[in-house]
């Protein structure tokens, strides 16, 4: 159970990473983006494992942009960067690319980029899980789950998992959740809540049921990562906050907001606190 992050952004060393990690997180989405170098990635991989979470770094570039993608692989397949990567292959997953695609790509057109994908990624010698979000800016869990079968096939490391990003509202979203998870186990898919809040992305209204979402991911047995370990989200503003902030303070634990953050982090059953479990090497 874990956290995002906006690093690249707003702490380009993991300066943030310790509070994070002091609730029990297991592990960190890491913000980048192409205009990073190899050596800031290998800072914030470094910070992350040395606080004994696996790191998950994502480009945000091509959000919403389907055609962004292959921007994205040759940044990832750069010398420099496959360098960094096999230091830290051991823990890091790779997040390919944030939410690109808005509501109207095609299954054919989502399946052949991420296929190149993989491809290239792969054959620059880069044997790390891959981590897949969902087009329509991350929320369409159903053609996710339409295609992952054969995006797994396409990986010759059969390690592909992929990110749905929770952020539609109302009750009907409990029917959704429970039948998203338990499809994804039925098809042998790795899926995970990649990112979530408590306001959803149309009109900011707090309605996003997360803490079914929590106790369902806890149920079947699936992952997540909250959206976000920040004070200075640009989204569902009001006021000098946002809905998306869970902090108001980067580097302490106790600017930990009350309310959705403090049941993700702390408060609820299936919270963080109560639930996350690292790695062996690092308990």
């Amino acid at each position: 159970m874990m956290l995002n992050q906006m690093s690249i952004w707003t702490d380009a060393s993991g300066t943030s990473y310790p509070a994070i990690a002091s609730f029990g997180s297991n592990a960190i989405r890491i913000v980048f983006a192409e205009t990073g170098n190899a050596t800031g990635l290998d800072t914030l991989l470094t910070k992350a494992e040395a606080n004994k979470m696996i790191p998950i770094p994502e480009l945000h570039d091509a959000t919403g942009n389907i055609g962004g993608v292959p921007g994205t692989v040759t940044w990832w397949t750069q010398p420099s960067v496959v360098a960094v990567i096999k230091n830290h292959e051991k823990w890091m997953l790779l997040n390919i690319a944030n939410e690109s695609g808005d509501n109207n790509v095609s299954d054919s057109t989502f399946q052949s980029t991420y296929t190149s994908a993989i491809t290239s990624i792969r054959n620059a010698g880069i044997v790390v899980p891959l981590v897949i979000d969902g087009s329509g800016w991350g929320q369409k869990v159903e053609q996710l789950l339409t295609v992952a079968p054969a995006l797994l096939a396409a990986d010759p490391q059969k390690n592909v998992i992929f990110s749905w990003h929770e952020y539609t509202g109302g009750t009907q979203e409990n029917t959704r959740i429970t039948t998203s998870l338990e499809k994804s186990k039925t098809l042998g898919i790795v899926l995970i809540n990649g990112e979530f809040a408590s306001a959803n992305a149309t009109d900011c209204t707090e309605n996003i049921p997360y803490t079914f979402l929590l106790s369902e991911a806890q149920r079947v047995g699936t992952g997540w990562l909250a959206w976000s370990w920040d004070n200075s989200n640009s989204n569902c503003k009001s006021g000098s906050g946002s809905s998306y902030n869970m902090t108001s303070s980067l580097t302490s634990a106790s600017g930990l907001l009350s309310g959705w953050a403090s049941d993700i982090v702390r408060d609820d059953p299936n919270s963080i606190k109560n639930t996350s479990v690292r790695h062996c090497d690092w308990k």
